[in-house]
């Protein structure tokens, strides 16, 4: 049995980040995931999935040591934003010259946010990694979690975190329910390459 004072059960860009904000806390941290981040990539090859990320993402990246292997990629600032709810009656705009600003945030393909929050996973000593590594079972009580891998390794700590994406395996083990519906919609996302 091996023990951390937090568990983080998914590796990808909210577990990374939560792992390394801990781990600068001081908090021994154990790092799950059922893959290894994918940290290589052809350089032509872009990633379709991106985050708009904000200024204060931005700063909490600087403070991880994660921001600088990011803004090395390929990042691409936005100055507006406009953002509709759901049911179109009510709308918002943000522009950055409003706040003098030189942009409001950055649209970064998610696999470069991994790979720069994994560049800073490697370097903490108080983070350790298990992957690739399925969890198969999971107890809890009011003072700690416990987690047992496929490969039979047992890790013991004070908080377990699920942040194992949309269909997380901890929140369904854990009974925490979910409230979803369909948007009835489609997308198109592709590269536009100027010639």
């Amino acid at each position: 049995m091996k023990t951390f004072d937090i568990i983080v059960a998914g590796a990808g860009m909210v577990g990374a980040t939560q792992a390394l904000a801990a781990a600068r806390q001081g908090w021994s941290v154990a790092l799950v995931d059922a893959r290894a981040p994918q940290l290589e990539w052809p350089a032509e090859g872009y990633d379709i999935r991106v985050s708009a990320l904000t200024r204060a993402s931005q700063r909490l990246f600087e403070e991880l040591g994660a921001w600088e292997a990011m803004a090395a990629e390929r990042i691409s600032p936005y100055r507006e934003m406009f953002v509709w709810d759901a049911g179109g009656r009510g709308h918002i705009h943000f522009d950055s010259a409003e706040v003098g600003e030189p942009d409001i945030g950055h649209i970064v393909e998610n696999r470069v946010i991994v790979k720069g929050l994994h560049g800073q996973v490697a370097k903490q000593a108080n983070i350790e990694t298990f992957w690739p590594a399925r969890p198969v079972a999971m107890q809890r009580d009011a003072n700690s979690a416990e987690l047992t891998l496929e490969d039979g390794t047992t890790l013991t700590g004070r908080l377990l975190i699920g942040t194992d994406g949309g269909r997380s395996w901890v929140r369904e083990t854990a009974n925490i329910p979910i409230t979803g519906w369909d948007y009835d919609q489609t997308a198109v996302v592709t590269v536009v390459r100027p010639r």
